[in-house]
């Protein structure tokens, strides 16, 4: 069943996402924030949000970029197109003689170290 064939203008969607942690800025709101987005289903379209999002995939100047991006997050804020009502933490818990373990935010579920062992 499409959802968007029954949803009215102001009828609102209730959704979640499992986002993999890339430590880039466009990987998420390209696709949350883009009228293309793979995660837009809503239908959300901004053509200057559009505009930033593809040019800071093309740009390779960091500080350009960070401009780019917190202006998209500041439209964000102000369309208000989708609100989060909840995000996971991640909590890191062991032993202190569980030695070389190095918090890795990018891959913090799924981080296999060879580092890592116990020293006991």
């Amino acid at each position: 069943m499409q959802i968007k064939k029954y949803m009215g203008k102001e009828d609102l969607k209730l959704s979640a996402y499992h986002l993999a942690m890339v430590p880039d800025p466009d990987y998420y709101l390209r696709k949350t924030y883009h009228t293309n987005g793979s995660y837009n289903s809503w239908g959300y379209s901004n053509s200057e949000m559009d505009e930033l999002l593809e040019k800071g995939l093309k740009t390779f100047d960091i500080n350009e970029r960070k401009k780019m991006y917190d202006k998209v997050q500041q439209i964000a804020i102000d369309d208000v197109p989708l609100i989060h009502i909840a995000f996971y933490k991640v909590v890191v818990v062991y032993k202190d003689y569980v030695k070389g373990f190095e918090f890795n935010p990018v891959a913090h579920d799924y981080m296999l170290n060879p580092e890592i062992y116990v020293a006991k």
